[in-house]
């Protein structure tokens, strides 16, 4: 009960509450007459002797039954084996029915999920993830998922000289191939001289179709195949290239299936292998196509786009809102960084104004770019105030200048995210995009 703090609930059912501690809840009754409950003004005092913690346990016991109480909104069933317990009795507590009159509705499995969420989001790690492994009975993914320490192990193995490891350097080629990295593609075959079955635009087709088909198919009613896996595998589960179904989604532009994985708690905040948030992949689409733009993007972004992002700079914390110009900038930063990398795996280039030209803004709807920010100029001008040397106040220092309208994070700027058990850190902007390493990987020869 005492783990309920914090939470509500419609209905709460009270299951031998009293019944089960009946000599404590006996004690704490003892020489408490109807009359001194039923007064207006309750009467009581603390111990005189302040070293005295013999009441300590019975405290304990009073507040339990008030949290259990309290938790409830609107009813409180009260199912007790001692009806006739004198405390029930003090309380008034009549009991008229048979709770074998009472017919169970067993949850469903969304239902479960969005109070797993629920948990999670108070902090409740271990009860969330109790719910998932006695109930839900979600299982490890029969895959291995390229995230976190199984990626930098699988970095290592492909591009270890003479690596005999076949296995990692075709997984680590086809990770770059979905994500479009050419960094890694070339260096896994440079590198790590491997010989692709076919050419990179071939596999970049097969690879990304295998995993986009459930996310396209019967857009119009959720694919069963992806609630399916959801259902075995969890909410949050990721396929072998780091993405979470709800990036999926998001990336395959598929709205009836992003607000099911929603309503079920699906995470806003969660992070790929390189940084990127659902609505990133989301955006992504939108910078890419102008269809995707005009027809997918307006429901997308208000599904997907988080209150504000909380980051950390120079040892300050810092809150972006949605409605601010920056708070844009580093959402199409975040979700377009990577295609600053060429075919030959180099990036000449960082982010820039370029990147939100008038022409492809114009296909944005009105509801994620009013008039006046659709003009080149406006991006300018929030790129210049939020660098490290701007003067403008209050000093953001965001990104780094590399060169003139040439931009990257900044040293010092970290994102707070959360891991796949729920635990929130800050973490380096620069680090989660893995800037440094495809840089070292775009510049590798033979």
């Amino acid at each position: 009960m005492h783990e309920a703090k914090g939470l509500e609930y419609d209905t709460v059912i009270l299951y031998d509450i009293v019944s089960s501690e009946r000599a404590a809840y006996r004690e704490l009754t003892s020489g408490v007459t109807q009359a001194d409950v039923d007064a207006d003004v309750l009467s009581f005092a603390r111990a005189k002797d302040k070293t005295d913690k013999s009441l300590e346990a019975y405290k304990f016991f009073v507040n339990a039954l008030y949290v259990a109480v309290t938790r409830a909104v609107e009813t409180v069933y009260i199912v007790e084996s001692d009806d006739a317990h004198p405390l029930l009795g003090l309380l008034r507590v009549t009991f008229s029915e048979d709770v074998s009159a009472f017919t169970a509705k067993a949850s469903s499995v969304e239902e479960w999920q969005k109070e797993a969420r629920k948990l999670e989001l108070q902090g409740k790690t271990e009860q969330a993830e109790a719910i998932r492994k006695t109930i839900l009975r979600v299982t490890p993914v029969p895959w291995t998922v390229l995230h976190g320490s199984e990626l930098d192990d699988t970095f290592e193995k492909a591009l270890a000289p003479k690596s005999v490891f076949s296995k990692a350097k075709r997984m680590l080629h086809e990770l770059g191939a979905f994500h479009e990295l050419a960094p890694i593609t070339r260096a896994v075959e440079v590198r790590g001289d491997y010989r692709p079955p076919r050419p990179l635009a071939k596999t970049v087709e097969a690879v990304q179709e295998r995993l986009f088909e459930p996310y396209r198919a019967g857009e119009r009613s959720s694919s069963s195949k992806v609630e399916a896996e959801i259902d075995r595998y969890g909410l949050e589960h990721r396929n072998m290239m780091s993405l979470t179904p709800l990036m999926m989604a998001a990336w395959a532009g598929n709205v009836p299936l992003v607000e099911r994985i929603i309503e079920r708690g699906g995470r806003l905040d969660a992070v790929d292998a390189f940084g990127r948030m659902p609505l990133h992949f989301a955006l992504r689409g939108a910078f890419l196509s102008g269809v995707f733009a005009k027809e997918k993007l307006g429901a997308l972004y208000e599904l997907l786009c988080p209150t504000g992002l909380d980051l950390e700079v120079d040892g300050r914390l810092l809150r972006l809102g949605r409605d601010q110009g920056e708070f844009f900038v580093l959402s199409a930063m975040l979700a377009l960084f990577h295609r600053l990398y060429d075919r030959f795996g180099q990036r000449r280039s960082g982010f820039g104004a370029t990147m939100l030209s008038d022409a492809i803004l114009e296909a944005f709807p009105r509801s994620v770019l009013p008039e006046e920010r659709r003009r080149r100029v406006y991006w300018n001008g929030v790129l210049a105030r939020g660098e490290e040397l701007s003067t403008y106040r209050p000093a953001r220092k965001l990104w780094r200048r590399e060169r003139v309208g040439h931009y990257v994070p900044s040293s010092s700027t970290c994102l707070r995210t959360a891991d796949d058990t729920g635990v929130e850190s800050f973490q380096r902007l620069r680090d989660l995009l893995r800037i440094g390493l495809l840089d070292e990987l775009g510049a590798m020869r033979g």
